[in-house]
């Protein structure tokens, strides 16, 4: 991950944690020792927090500061922890509730569910009504990655995409997404989906291998 990634992401947890903590951004500021108007372009990944600075946010939203630098955020590394997600909520959902819940009829639930094609901000619902039921710490993390973090991996992953400099027509042909598809997420018309998600990682992770595969021809 990038520096200005992790900023990000460290930016968009802070200010998940205040809000959960039901702290006013002009009482963390008091808290930290700056101005509100510094606690908001934190939040916003406009100013970079210091490791002090960070150490008394943590306190004051009763939290340990954990530093963990074999972390990085990828695509597959988010894809993993929908899959795990997945895995904890499908066995005990209640079908006619669900479908309720996120306003679908009831076979529609059942072929959602059968391709595990949920969206993330659908299965974040789904995670709030069963938070009594898998415990509120494990949900808010769970939500935390189907809302703020898949709004992260949508953004970066075109970022990356759009730096590379691929041809959209060929990224179309070799991933399998419909060229119309790619071009609103690119123009921000709406959002890559998780199916979309997983098959740019396998064409990145492709393109990875033959980058691969010609350095070592170029070695021989």
């Amino acid at each position: 991950m990038n520096n200005e990634a992790l900023e990000q992401e460290i930016a968009t947890k802070i200010k998940r944690l205040r809000k959960q903590a039901d702290i006013s951004q002009e009482e963390m500021a008091e808290i930290i020792g700056y101005n509100p108007k510094v606690v908001s372009a934190i939040e916003e990944g406009q100013r970079s927090l210091g490791l002090k600075t960070l150490i008394k946010w943590a306190d004051a939203v009763n939290k340990k500061l954990i530093v963990d630098f074999n972390s990085r955020l990828t695509i597959k590394s988010f894809l993993d922890e929908i899959e795990q997600i997945n895995d904890l909520m499908y066995p005990i959902f209640e079908r006619t509730k669900v479908a309720k819940l996120i306003g679908v009829k009831w076979d529609t639930l059942v072929r959602r569910m059968g391709s595990k094609s949920i969206s993330p901000n659908d299965m974040a619902v789904i995670v709030d009504f069963y938070a009594e039921q898998i415990g509120r710490e494990k949900a808010d993390r769970m939500k935390y990655i189907l809302t703020e973090k898949y709004e992260l991996i949508e953004r970066l992953t075109t970022e990356r995409l759009k730096g590379m400099g691929i041809p959209f027509t060929e990224l179309s042909k070799y991933s399998n997404i419909n060229y119309n598809i790619i071009m609103n997420v690119v123009n921000g018309r709406e959002l890559w989906g998780v199916a979309n998600l997983k098959k740019i990682s396998d064409y990145l992770e492709h393109l990875s291998t033959l980058k691969f595969l010609d350095n070592e021809r170029n070695i021989a």
